[in-house]
């Protein structure tokens, strides 16, 4: 039993000093990738809150529907009708999304309010079709300057 217990210490030891070895491995060639990245010019650490949303935005720029279905998404709804109502009445009228796809009562609804969330200049409209209000770039550099 002594042999089995001196033996699986030995195991252990090795086991762990080729562990460690690995990790000083992982730590060197961690440091020269990024001292690499550095002498290629790629700015290393996180984006500022404003570069950072003007990537996001770049990503992703939303499509606004065609003047005629925003027409007729406008008259639905100034008739009362809900965005769910609105979107069975563009599925049954066979209009589809600018991907192709069916209307639902979330894509109505971001559609309606897709030309007020472009332009923060239109506040009070926002606030009637959307309750939550958006932030202007101005207060978003404010609070990064903080």
């Amino acid at each position: 039993m002594v042999y089995v217990a001196k033996t699986f210490e030995k195991a252990t030891v090795r086991l762990a000093a080729f562990a460690e070895h690995e990790r000083e491995q992982i730590s060197k060639r961690t440091k020269e990738a990024l001292g690499a990245a550095k002498k290629r010019g790629v700015k290393l650490g996180s984006p500022r809150p404003l570069q950072a949303l003007e990537r996001a935005r770049a990503v992703h720029i939303p499509r606004r529907p065609a003047p005629e279905v925003l027409n007729i998404m406008q008259s639905l709804e100034g008739q009362g009708r809900s965005d769910r109502a609105i979107a069975r009445e563009l599925n049954r009228l066979n209009i589809r999304t600018g991907r192709g796809g069916q209307w639902h009562g979330v894509t109505v609804k971001a559609a309606l309010t897709l030309p007020q969330r472009l332009s923060f200049s239109n506040e009070s409209e926002t606030a009637t079709r959307n309750p939550v209000q958006q932030p202007k770039l101005s207060e978003l550099a404010a609070g990064a300057e903080d």
